[in-house]
C-alpha cells in the first residue's frame, strides 16, 4: 500500500520537476525574477554563464567588463532589453540578438561604431551611447535623421554618413550637433531646395565652403551641381535663417560636451516599461497545459486502482472455501 502511494506521489510530481527542469538555476552572484536576471555592481569581467536561454530581461550595469565576444548573447533568442552601462566596455557585438528592443551601452569607453557593430539587432528601437566619439553609417539607405539620435551621443566628435538616401537633415538634428567637428556627407541624395538651408548653414560655418563636396541630386535643374554653388549662385537660402541666427542656434559649443556629460546622471530604474503580454500568455498557457496533465494523470492513477480494487475483490471472493453442508 505504501509503494503504492509512493508511485502515486512521483507520477503527481513528475510534471512539476520536468518544468522545473525548463528553466536553468540563476547564475552566481545573480539576482533573477522570472525571466529577468539581474548581475549588477558585482565586479564582473565577463558575462555570467549558465544564463537561461528564455531571459527576456538582462542587467549587467556597474560591472567591470571589457570585451564583449561574437555571439556573447546569440543564445538569448527572447532577450528584449539588455543594460550594459557603466562598464569599461572596448569591443563589443551583439550579433544574432534578434529580439533586442532596448540597448544601453553609456558610460564605457566606446570610442567608434561601424556600420557591421550592430548586425542582427533587426528589432532595437532605443540605444543609449553617452560616451561615443566617433559614428560610422556609411554605405546604407538611411534617408532620415531624427534628432533624437544625436541626443543620445553629447560626446559625438565624429560622424561618417557617406553613400546614403539623404536629401536633407532638419534643423533640428542639425542643432543637435553640439559637440560635432568632423561630418563626411557625400555620396547622397541632396536636394537643392530650401530644405538643405539648415545643414548648409551649420557646414559653412565649421569650413569653408571649397572644402564641401556634397553634389545635388534634385531639382533637375541642378543635378550633379555641387550644393554650395548652387545654394550661392540661386540664393536659395537667402530667405531662411540669417547668418547670425544660424550661428547662434546650429554652431557647436566648446563646452558643450563637459556641461552634458557632466550634468548627467545614470537613469535611476534598470528596467524599461515594458509590456510582456506575451509572457502573461505563455504562463496561462502553461498553467492550463500542467493542469491538465496533472488531471489526466490522476484519472490514469484512479482508473488504475480502481479496477485493482475490482480485480483482488473477485480474487478475494475466489479464494473463499465452500461451506459444505451436513
Amino acid at each position: 500500500m505504501l509503494d503504492w502511494r509512493f508511485s502515486r506521489f512521483l507520477l503527481l510530481a513528475a510534471p512539476l520537476l520536468l518544468l522545473s527542469q525548463a528553466e536553468r538555476t540563476c547564475p552566481a552572484g545573480c539576482r533573477c525574477e522570472g525571466k529577468i536576471v539581474y548581475c549588477e555592481s558585482g565586479d564582473l569581467q565577463g558575462v555570467p554563464e549558465n544564463m537561461t536561454a528564455g531571459c527576456q530581461g538582462l542587467s549587467l550595469r556597474y560591472n567591470n567588463l571589457l570585451v564583449l565576444l561574437p555571439y556573447q548573447f546569440a543564445h538569448l533568442n527572447q532577450l528584449v532589453w539588455l543594460y550594459l552601462d557603466h562598464n569599461q566596455i572596448l569591443i563589443r557585438t551583439f550579433l544574432e540578438c534578434r529580439s533586442l528592443e532596448f540597448l544601453d551601452l553609456g558610460y564605457n569607453r566606446l570610442r567608434s561604431l561601424t556600420r557591421t557593430t550592430f548586425l542582427g539587432l533587426f528589432r532595437l528601437r532605443e540605444l543609449h551611447l553617452d560616451n561615443l566619439h566617433k559614428l560610422d553609417l556609411s554605405g546604407n539607405e538611411i534617408q532620415t535623421l531624427d534628432a533624437a539620435v544625436f541626443q543620445c551621443m553629447p560626446n559625438l566628435r565624429t560622424l561618417n554618413l557617406e553613400s546614403n538616401k539623404l536629401s536633407s537633415v532638419p534643423v533640428e538634428a542639425v542643432a543637435a550637433w553640439t559637440s560635432l567637428g568632423a561630418v563626411s556627407l557625400a555620396g547622397n541624395a541632396w536636394d537643392c531646395t530650401a530644405r538643405i538651408c539648415p545643414l548648409i548653414g551649420w557646414l559653412t560655418h565649421i569650413w569653408d565652403s571649397k572644402d564641401i563636396s556634397m553634389i545635388c541630386s534634385s531639382p533637375r535643374s541642378v543635378q550633379g551641381e555641387r550644393v554650395v554653388d548652387v545654394v550661392r549662385n540661386h540664393s536659395t537660402c537667402a530667405d531662411a535663417l540669417s547668418t547670425t541666427a544660424l550661428t547662434a542656434t546650429l554652431s557647436p559649443s566648446p563646452a558643450g560636451p563637459t556641461a552634458t556629460t557632466s550634468s548627467r546622471s545614470p537613469p535611476t530604474s534598470p528596467v524599461p516599461e515594458l509590456q510582456f503580454e506575451h509572457v502573461s500568455f505563455h504562463k496561462i498557457m502553461a498553467g492550463v497545459a500542467l493542469f491538465l496533465s496533472v488531471s489526466l494523470i490522476l484519472l490514469v492513477v484512479l482508473g488504475f486502482h480502481h479496477v485493482t480494487c475490482v480485480c483482488l475483490r473477485g480474487l478475494v471472493r475466489g479464494s473463499r472455501p465452500l461451506n459444505r453442508s451436513g
